[in-house]
């Protein structure tokens, strides 16, 4: 008897999505090899590396904020048709669904009538905004894996199965994060005082922010003569990125590399983050940051009357206290943003406070077994499935 392939449908919507999904099947490889994984579905280029094929653009999906998805809504609607039909003819011994809420959970409540395991790797915000997801979870999927430590509380009370798994930030960077080495290995000096821009991964968050961030960086360099820029993207804009900082007062190095991303955050003084994932990579990295976010008016109008947590950054709401300052919408304004970010470059006191918050939130993110969160996330996902796998002749 030889077993057949395990059949891994996954659907991994955007680029923090394809490299969460990367490292599960990088895991679930180690746990049933010998055995062949086959990866079918939606990802990026992470993906990509262990086969996978993907059925749609990442960035069709890449989407936030209700006047960046009516557009598309059309759109939307043939990827689901598409996806779920492929789904139904793969019939996965795993389907796996990776953050983007908006697309996975509509998948999943189309295939709900389809005996295959369904696990959604990250939680949909209900605890933030659309508490009603939550009451429908149970019969979208069989297991939710968390990687934030209040969410399991949340959602038992909407009687949801989950496993908290651990925070995958914790396991991206191959060795602690070293800013003398990234300065060595790209020439830049020890007196050169170095600001991290991350305006977002999606587009719509690069034309936001970009041009608030020139005038940032504008009023900054009239006190700070030796001031030098990095702003780490993704390949998907990577050309707006460049367009967009073309004509800056201070030269900017773009950068898509991933492999020394936590060596960069350590080798500067401070960021402006757009919220997001990213603020706790620059809280294990020990990066001072200001955390900005704008969306559009109409966005924005819904937002405020949907949103019912108080903080927008992950570090803060994880910590519950603003460790990091937050600007957000009107008041994301080039000169407010540029006060915060100097009060951190000349206050070492304010800098010391805010890692030290920064290092006990990054201690609540490891899984309860030790394990990595890619391992957890993988014995959470298969579940009582790994122990019944089949075999054909």
């Amino acid at each position: 008897m030889t077993e057949r392939p395990f059949r891994l449908f996954v659907v991994a919507g955007e680029p923090s999505g394809d490299q969460l999904a990367g490292r599960f099947v990088h895991a679930l490889r180690e746990l049933l090899a010998p055995r062949t994984i086959e990866v079918t579905g939606v990802g990026g280029p992470r993906l990509a590396t262990f086969g996978q094929k993907t059925l749609l653009p990442l960035e069709d999906l890449s989407l936030m904020g209700f006047a960046e998805v009516v557009p598309k809504i059309l759109l939307i609607r043939r990827h689901l048709r598409n996806v779920e039909a492929a789904v139904r003819e793969i019939r996965p011994d795993l389907l796996l669904t990776v953050d983007a809420p908006g697309f996975n959970l509509r998948l999943l409540d189309r295939l709900r009538d389809l005996p295959v395991r369904k696990v959604q790797y990250v939680a949909p915000q209900a605890w933030a905004w659309k508490e009603g997801r939550a009451r429908r979870l149970p019969g979208q999927v069989d297991h939710l894996l968390y990687i934030l430590p209040f969410e399991p509380a949340f959602f038992a009370r909407f009687g949801v199965s989950g496993t908290f798994v651990g925070h995958p930030v914790i396991e991206e960077p191959p060795h602690a994060p070293d800013g003398e080495r990234w300065r060595a290995a790209n020439a830049v000096p020890a007196s050169r005082r170095l600001l991290c821009l991350l305006p977002g991964s999606r587009r719509s968050e690069v034309t936001r922010h970009l041009p608030i961030l020139r005038e940032v960086v504008r009023d900054l360099a009239v006190d700070q003569a030796d001031l030098g820029v990095v702003l780490p993207t993704v390949p998907s804009v990577e050309a707006l990125v460049r367009d967009g900082v073309a004509d800056w007062p201070v030269p900017v190095q773009v950068t898509t590399e991933r492999a020394g991303r936590f060596d960069l955050f350590a080798a500067c003084e401070a960021a402006i983050a757009a919220s997001g994932t990213v603020t706790l990579e620059l809280a294990l990295a020990g990066c001072p940051a200001v955390v900005i976010y704008k969306s559009s008016a109409i966005s924005a109008f819904i937002g405020r009357r949907l949103i019912k947590v108080r903080y927008a950054s992950l570090v803060n709401l994880i910590a519950n206290r603003p460790v990091l300052p937050e600007l957000i919408q009107e008041d994301c304004t080039p000169s407010a943003i540029a006060a915060e970010v100097a009060a951190l470059m000349e206050d070492p006191d304010a800098v010391a406070l805010q890692r030290l918050a920064m290092g006990d939130v990054i201690r609540t993110l490891v899984p309860a077994d030790g394990s990595t969160p890619s391992e957890a996330a993988v014995r959470a996902a298969l579940g009582p499935a790994r122990l019944s796998l089949p075999t054909t002749p």
